[in-house]
């Protein structure tokens, strides 16, 4: 069973988009370790704002 599995059968609550899988990372990382590719850094980007929706939800929801 994979993590996200467990979190959700514990009714925790999870980003689950846009799921991140980088394929070939020899090439997608510099030498400083800095992800270079833009299709994975939006991914990123967009995940770090569904937990930041998230984050804000709960607050909301916690007031």
């Amino acid at each position: 069973m994979h993590l996200r599995d467990k979190l959700l059968h514990n009714d925790v609550r999870t980003v689950n988009t846009p799921q991140v899988m980088i394929d070939a990372p020899r090439v997608k990382f510099d030498e400083h370790l800095r992800l270079i590719d833009d299709r994975h850094r939006n991914q990123i980007g967009r995940l770090l704002d569904g937990l930041r929706s998230l984050i804000l939800e709960t607050r909301t929801a916690t007031d």
